[in-house]
């Protein structure tokens, strides 16, 4: 019968090895369901998964992706390339490595009658490769990357310093601020296009030409502006060709005699983007 010297050995070893086992669990689950990029070339050396490696390196080209299978105890990881379409050009690149070499023996018959060995090195396609990284490489080289949706909203600020006015016509430059709506579609280049909706206050003169005569003097009064238009845009700054109408608060003759009180007009517009509204439950990160 075992002393209770050596059961307790058994039991603190025992302890050692779950809290060993749940530390690794632990930290695998900090990267699990993430998808990570590389920000420069780096070294990895080709392995299994369970980290017994072949002798190969390899240089990870920038803007690769990958994800993190295993964490262990000596800060290395086991990371997996993604097949992505939209970088496959650096995934053809890694996916020359997924094969290994097997050797095939096989009779063959000599021309007098008599057999031999002939031994040929085949390849064999894995399902899978893996890469061995240290946790310095991956801390220092890497960053997680969120796929940027291809639509998105983003709700910003828009000014339209410039309006044609119509029936009769009117050039104006009478100031326009408001809030913009923008649904758009984002290409990886960082250009977008798409279409806007917006309400803003605005200033408009009343002066003899836009009353019909009604007011000899320049007065300045608010207005309410719906508007509708189309944006084309680098980022954040987009270019806008926006259409809309000016409601005036008509609260005496002089606000009454304004001949263009919601009529449509045309304008040009410079809007710049404060924040995105996050559609997906994702961040947009860093493209490769």
């Amino acid at each position: 019968m075992p002393s209770k010297l050596t059961i307790m050995k058994n039991l603190l070893l025992t302890f050692i090895l779950l809290g060993g086992s749940l530390m690794a669990l632990g930290q695998e689950g900090v990267y699990k369901g993430k998808i990570y990029i590389f920000d420069f070339y780096e070294e990895a050396k080709v392995c299994d998964l369970n980290g017994n490696q072949t002798g190969e390196k390899v240089i990870l080209l920038k803007g690769s992706l990958f994800t993190v299978e295993r964490v262990f105890d000596d800060n290395t990881l086991i990371i997996k390339f993604l097949n992505w379409k939209e970088n496959s050009k650096n995934y053809d690149k890694i996916n020359q490595y997924n094969y290994t070499l097997e050797k095939e023996e096989k009779s063959v018959t000599n021309s007098d009658g008599t057999t031999r060995v002939q031994t040929a090195l085949s390849k064999v396609e894995n399902s899978e490769k893996f890469f061995l990284i240290s946790k310095t490489t991956f801390d220092n080289y890497c960053s997680e990357y969120k796929q940027e949706p291809n639509w998105s909203l983003s709700l910003g600020s828009l000014s339209t310093p410039f309006k044609l006015r119509f029936n009769p016509f009117l050039f104006t430059t009478n100031l326009n601020l408001g809030t913009t709506l923008a649904y758009r579609y984002n290409w990886k280049n960082g250009f977008n296009v798409g279409g806007t909706l917006g309400i803003s206050l605005s200033s408009v003169t009343l002066d003899s030409l836009s009353t019909n005569g009604k007011v000899s003097s320049i007065t300045e009064r608010p207005t309410f502006t719906p508007t509708l238009g189309f944006m084309v845009g680098y980022k954040n700054i987009n270019l806008t060709l926006n259409g809309g109408v000016d409601l005036i608060n008509r609260i005496s003759n002089v606000e009454h005699s304004w001949i263009y009180h919601g009529k449509p007009w045309i304008g040009i517009g410079l809007g710049i983007s404060l924040f995105k509204i996050d559609n997906t439950g994702s961040v947009p990160n860093k493209q490769p």
